[in-house]
């Protein structure tokens, strides 16, 4: 009479999944991991950012996993030679307990995990920008144009954005979106503003480029302000617009429409970090406002090693006006 106890099915399946752990030789495998995790945390300068130690998590997982299929797939072909040695005989491939197809199918199934693991690992590539004096650069638009266009960032450009009128000021003085964005201008001045647009850089020069003019009433006391809203749809938008005013001259600011998803400004350390980058090759591109003739591109690598860039500008930026 056979008795098919559920204790002795959940033993068997135990037994099942310490044979296929044993056949990694998880042994091996740990020292394999550490030495190149060693070999990571020594690769980076200072102490590695929460990205750098993601990408090296996911690095050590890949590793573990093509080591565990080697190590299987390595059972397979020694097993006759295991069966015959008192150390090795105990192996579930050696003593028949697990089928070469059971073997193989683990060995295929970690390595598309391995896939899968580096897949989801993406690139990092850090931008600094510089003046003509050496000094880091604030509120530069980076542009990043990868040649894998399928892969989007985790964190998208917003689609709205709000620049308000203050103290006869752009706030902020530029503001990046993408292309199709709407833009909400705030007047919080007691005095009229006019929010005229025009092409930046030599663009700004050429009077046929026109762009879209607004007129804000002065903000009441007591009453919300006025408000207009714009939306960066149509063709020109893309790249940079300056903005001005007719009634106050000295005012100045910049919308950036962006056409790549990958585009960040540059904080005061002159630096734009971008963490999730598909792997390729990407172009990178620089707009200042200052600088009125273009920054050449640069080719920038994406890989499993943090990559860099750097431009310098020919200028020195105008101070802001505090």
């Amino acid at each position: 009479m056979t008795v098919n106890s559920p204790n002795l099915s959940k033993a068997h399946n135990v037994s099942v999944l310490r044979q296929f752990h044993a056949l990694t030789k998880p042994r091996v495998i740990q020292l394999i991991v550490f030495c190149a995790l060693i070999g990571m945390v020594l690769a980076v300068p200072g102490v590695p950012s929460l990205a750098e130690l993601e990408r090296a998590a996911i690095a050590c997982l890949g590793i573990w996993l093509v080591a565990a299929a080697a190590a299987a797939f390595n059972c397979i072909v020694e097993q006759g030679i295991d069966a015959k040695m008192k150390r090795t005989a105990w192996r579930a491939t050696a003593s028949g307990e697990l089928r070469n197809g059971q073997t193989l199918l683990f060995a295929a199934l970690s390595a598309a995990l391995i896939t899968a693991s580096f897949t989801a690992s993406a690139g990092s590539l850090s931008v600094s920008v510089l003046d003509k004096e050496g000094k880091p650069v604030q509120d530069a638009v980076v542009v990043i144009v990868p040649a894998n266009k399928t892969v989007l960032p985790k964190k998208p450009l917003a689609t709205q954005a709000v620049v308000n009128q203050e103290k006869m000021q752009f706030i902020p003085s530029v503001t990046l979106v993408p292309v199709g964005a709407k833009v909400n201008f705030v007047n919080n001045d007691p005095w009229d503003h006019h929010v005229r647009s025009s092409p930046a850089g030599m663009g700004q020069f050429n009077t046929t480029n026109a762009g879209f003019e607004l007129r804000l009433e002065g903000k009441s006391e007591g009453k919300p302000a006025k408000s207009s809203e714009v939306t960066l749809d149509k063709a020109g938008v893309l790249g940079a617009t300056l903005l001005g005013c007719f009634i106050h001259g000295s005012m100045r600011g910049y919308v950036y429409a962006s056409e790549s998803p990958w585009a960040a400004k540059t904080g005061a350390d002159g630096l734009a970090v971008f963490d999730d980058l598909p792997d390729g090759a990407a172009q990178v591109k620089l707009w200042q406002a200052d600088q009125l003739v273009d920054v050449p591109a640069q080719a920038a690598t994406i890989g499993a090693a943090p990559a860099k860039s750097s431009f310098q500008l020919t200028v020195v930026p105008r101070r802001r006006r505090v």
